[in-house]
């Protein structure tokens, strides 16, 4: 799938990245294209970040799909706990 890709990338290729995937959403913010920042998000380790887009998606998606980014969001809230926990 796309997103385990994105899962590999180095961290400048992941810049570009996030750069595209938020104009994406400025030319049509549909469910899908707010996912794809959330995965860079959450590649790089901005937690909040993915959290908040990654709720979009959830809140835009048709009920066919929120399972899945109700999922997403579940593991990023137990990344972002990890994190705190490392502090």
């Amino acid at each position: 799938m796309f997103y385990d890709e994105i899962l590999r990338w180095p961290i400048p290729v992941l810049e570009s990245a996030l750069e595209t995937a938020k104009r994406s959403v400025e030319l049509q913010g549909a469910y899908y294209n707010w996912d794809t920042p959330a995965a860079v998000y959450q590649k790089m380790s901005l937690y909040e970040d993915a959290l908040k887009t990654a709720e979009k998606a959830c809140d835009l998606a048709d009920d066919g799909m929120k399972t899945r980014y109700k999922a997403k969001l579940d593991q990023i809230k137990k990344e972002m706990e990890g994190e705190n926990g490392k502090k």
